[in-house]
């Protein structure tokens, strides 16, 4: 039926003409109920695209800010007429230019679709202007006009960043004809997205979304075209082959993997230097991160709490020099809770305290008692509940309860979140009555009993199980949620699986392990059953340079899967994509295909300058003399793509396409496509690179498919943003859709 009904509407635009303005005018009374008010008409006063007569009837108007929060809204009449009048509380800025949006579900065949028209107002203090004219006239004209062609010049300035105010009054209300002027936008630009909007609208597709801008070649694209096959593989879903367990991260291209030759995680920055002044650290040790991604590091004799946003930009700071309600004497660790609140381990201070979201002293725990005003009590050490004896780390759980990391007692406490104590582990037991007297020793549970004190770091995993930082007895020991002890890994070595004095410990999505290793100068990632998948710098090798580490912490995650680390003695934070050598999977229903795409988007941690040859993906069987597979990488200066023909004795057919320019951390589009013949081509960033005929009839097989590396010895040293395989050769408009991230039907 859609496609009935989108041949039709093609038929009629092709014949339509511009015709006789349609009237359509707010009375007085409405314009002039407010200063302020907006008015108008939805769909076309001039009839050039007959679907929009669908959008006439009870649409939703609504007046964006330029943060693109909605600041008014009201509704169409039958005839499409709409007044935002009063603006309550809301007064529109001189010379701001604002979005005014249409919404409405198609409702002729009832498939939900929503479908957005836009127009770009700005208030000159007494009148509104609009790309169609003003709503200053008492008697005439139509207000402000919603419809194909306000939404085209509203998208194209909003793809390619135009000037909005260059915008207004582009466009004449009675005969729809569009003055470029000073606008940046051609009037061949304008009459393309103009079509592409109605084509959308009678596709059922939101034009708003639909249409992109293709950079690298100037023109405009559509989603409107329907696949030609199937996806038959996506990073973001498939399982790896066991043995890997990789670490999810988020991209902005979807779930991706990072994949390096020798380290557990590639790094990606680090903020924060030796210094008092905010972002300066002097020995930071712990890391958290509320909900909207902020983060929240301790700076252990700096006496705070300094708060960055989630790109490392300093904030604010919370805490100072002192034993009072918010002031500390050693800040260890801090955690958020549901509500946003921190919960602040002050070390010298023997205590816990709980601020708002602000900073604002909430609750103290320690010496014994619960406090929410007054002077808190003397900062003294003790062993009953309660109280502390130099307190490290604290975490709180999915039950909003706390615990806390009690090392010179040798054990662990947990609290309710009004600061009640719950249960103790640690000295060979856990309970939830009176505390046993500290037992230091070595035994399962007891924590050691080293002048460093244990235990440490510890993290809950998604079962609710809780693993422990045995630093003395350098090991990871694991206790189920009712704090019975279950199992203990590692010992006491500079050899994968031991450890240097462990301090903290912290579980990725995926349920990998990464503890960080104190006198070890590492990080080491080990799967959820305690088995070593890689580390992040060399045991033993204390550095300042990029990755290494000079006492490395409290471990973390920020909102993107990426791992955070307290580097102690660099006074700094570091940020890494955890990362694995390989990415293998199981081929079955993937490949054995005579036509096929392959597409990636790829941040590589290099230049295209760079020495070395790197795997993106490869796919590949041999057996004797017959080779059947592609392979893409990076070699010199240059992206290449190799396919071995479905022909016995047949050589490689290589495509190459210049990648010089390629700076570390930048996002590439990569594709390659092959043809039910033996056309093969390349694609990057959604141009077509290469193309030409192979030596035989292409047909990929492959026994496993290798993202990120060749299966074995040649890792991508990137990070693999999103990798998709289709069963078709897809066309060059399909591949600058998906570089430009516009989703196809």
């Amino acid at each position: 039926m859609k496609a009935l009904r989108l041949a039709a509407i093609t038929l009629i635009l092709a014949a339509c003409q511009p015709a006789t303005p349609l009237a359509q005018n707010p009375t007085p009374t409405i314009r002039l109920q407010d200063a302020h008010a907006l008015w108008g008409h939805a769909a076309p006063t001039y009839r050039v695209q007959a679907v929009e007569s669908d959008l006439k009837p009870y649409g939703t108007v609504s007046l964006l800010d330029t943060s693109n929060n909605v600041v008014a809204t009201g509704t169409t009449d039958g005839s499409g007429n709409f007044n935002l009048n009063p603006f309550v509380s809301w007064t529109p800025t001189s010379g701001a230019v604002y979005a005014l949006e249409l919404t409405k579900r198609f409702e002729s065949n009832n498939e939900g679709s929503l479908l957005r028209m836009r127009t770009l107002v700005s208030w000159s203090g007494t009148q509104w202007a609009s790309i169609s004219g003003t709503t200053a006239s008492a008697s005439g004209g139509s207000g402000v006009l919603i419809n194909s062609g306000t939404t085209a010049i509203a998208a194209i300035q909003s793809l390619r960043a135009l000037t909005a105010s260059n915008m207004l009054g582009s466009l004449d209300p009675n005969s729809g004809t569009f003055t470029p002027g000073s606008t940046g936008i051609a009037a061949t630009d304008f009459t393309t997205v103009k079509g592409m909007v109605g084509s959308d609208l009678a596709a059922d597709l939101d034009p708003v979304r639909a249409i992109t801008w293709s950079v690298p070649d100037g023109t405009y694209l559509n989603r409107l075209e329907n696949k030609n096959g199937n996806l038959l593989f996506d990073l973001k879903d498939a399982p790896t082959l066991p043995g890997t367990n990789p670490t999810p991260i988020r991209t902005k291209y979807g779930t991706g993997y990072a994949v390096a030759s020798s380290s557990a995680g590639l790094y990606l920055g680090q903020f924060g230097s030796w210094g008092t002044a905010g972002g300066d650290f002097e020995e930071p040790m712990d890391i958290a991160k509320d909900r909207y991604g902020n983060l929240y590091i301790t700076n252990f004799l700096n006496n705070r709490v300094d708060k960055f946003d989630p790109n490392g930009n300093f904030m604010t700071s919370f805490g100072t020099y002192g034993t009072g309600n918010g002031q500390f004497n050693q800040v260890t660790s801090v955690a958020v809770d549901p509500q946003g609140n921190l919960w602040v381990v002050d070390y010298s201070n023997h205590r816990v305290q709980k601020l708002d979201p602000n900073g604002n002293f909430l609750m103290g725990i320690g010496e014994g008692t619960v406090w929410t005003s007054g002077p808190p009590p003397t900062p003294a050490a003790g062993s009953a509940d309660s109280w502390f004896s130099y307190p490290h780390y604290t975490k709180v759980d999915r039950s909003g309860n706390i615990w806390v990391s009690d090392a010179s007692n040798f054990r662990i406490q947990e609290f309710a979140p009004n600061g009640t104590f719950i249960r103790g582990i640690g000295n060979g037991t856990t309970w939830t009555g009176a505390a046993p007297a500290p037992a230091p020793g070595s035994g399962n549970a007891y924590f050691g009993s080293a002048p460093m004190g244990a235990p440490v770091g510890f993290d809950f995993d998604a079962q609710g199980n809780l693993w422990v930082c045995d630093r003395s007895n350098n090991r990871v020991e694991k206790f189920d949620s009712s704090g019975n002890f279950l199992v203990a890994y590692g010992s006491a070595g500079s050899g994968n699986g031991q450890f240097n004095a462990n301090d903290a410990i912290a579980i990725d999505g995926a349920g990998n392990l990464w503890v960080s290793d104190y006198y070890g100068q590492r990080i080491e990632k080990f799967d959820p059953s305690f088995n070593y998948l890689g580390q992040i710098s060399s045991a033993g090798a204390t550095g300042s340079a990029p990755g290494t580490f000079n006492v490395p912490r409290g471990l973390n995650f920020d909102s993107n899967g990426n791992l955070l680390a307290a580097d102690w003695s660099n006074h700094r934070v570091q940020r890494f994509a955890p990362a694995t050598t390989t990415l293998n999977y199981n081929s079955s229903g993937h490949f054995n295909l005579p036509t096929g795409t392959v597409e990636a988007w790829i941040r590589p941690s290099w230049s295209g300058t760079t020495s070395g040859t790197y795997r993106f993906f490869q796919a590949f069987i041999a057996s004797g003399s017959v080779g059947d597979g592609l392979s893409i990488y990076k070699t010199g200066s240059n992206v290449a793509a190799d396919f071995w023909p479905h022909t016995t004795g047949a050589g490689a057919t290589s495509l190459l396409a210049d990648m010089s320019s390629w700076t570390p951390y930048t996002d590439h589009h990569v594709a390659v496509t092959w043809d039910g013949g033996n056309r093969v081509s390349l694609y990057v960033d959604g141009g077509l690179m290469a193309t030409r005929a192979a030596g035989g009839q292409i047909q990929v097989l492959a026994s496993t498919l290798a993202v990120g590396s060749d299966g074995s010895s040649l890792q991508a040293n990137a990070i693999i943003e999103s990798c998709r395989v289709y069963d078709y050769a897809k066309s060059l408009t399909e591949i600058r859709r998906d570089y430009g991230m516009v989703e196809q039907y």
